[in-house]
Order: structure tokens, then sequence, then C-alpha cells
């Protein structure tokens, strides 16, 4: 499943996530040939959450847009000050 990195503070509405920053960018220009109007991905934040999830094109937007299962949401550790988790 690919991994597309989404953040999660950049809600369009209360389902659907933008793709339109620079990390989820690079990870759809990576993944170019097999991205596809509904497929389902991996959207994770860097060391916090990730979900299995869908993708989609607004064509309203011109962005892709994410749309997380939140059944499937895992919690990342995050290394505290001194590099332990």
């Amino acid at each position: 499943m690919l991994r597309i990195y989404c953040d999660f503070n950049n809600g369009i509405d209360e389902t659907r996530f933008s793709l339109s920053c620079h990390g989820s960018r690079a990870d759809l220009d990576r993944h170019r040939g097999e991205v596809r109007d509904g497929l389902r991905v991996v959207l994770y934040q860097t060391g916090e959450l990730e979900a299995e999830g869908t993708i989609h094109f607004d064509p309203e937007w011109s962005i892709w847009v994410g749309v997380p299962d939140w059944s499937t949401i895992k919690y990342l550790d995050q290394p505290d000050e001194q590099g332990t988790a």
C-alpha cells in the first residue's frame, strides 16, 4: 500500500484533507504511475499518526485529497528530548 504524507491539520471539511503540501506532493509525484482516484493508501503524518484511507482528485479545487478511515488510526511513538521513546 502506498504511503502518502498528510498534514492532518489541513482539513478541507469534516472528512477530507488537502494533499497539496510539499510532503504530499512529493509522495504523489514519486508514485505518479500508480496514483488514481479511489486508491487505498496509508495517510501518515511523520512521527505522529497514520491511518489507512483513500485518495480522490477534487476537480473543484484541482487538488488531491485524502479521506482517512479513522478506525485504522495508529498513533506513533515520538522520541522525547533525550531521543528515547
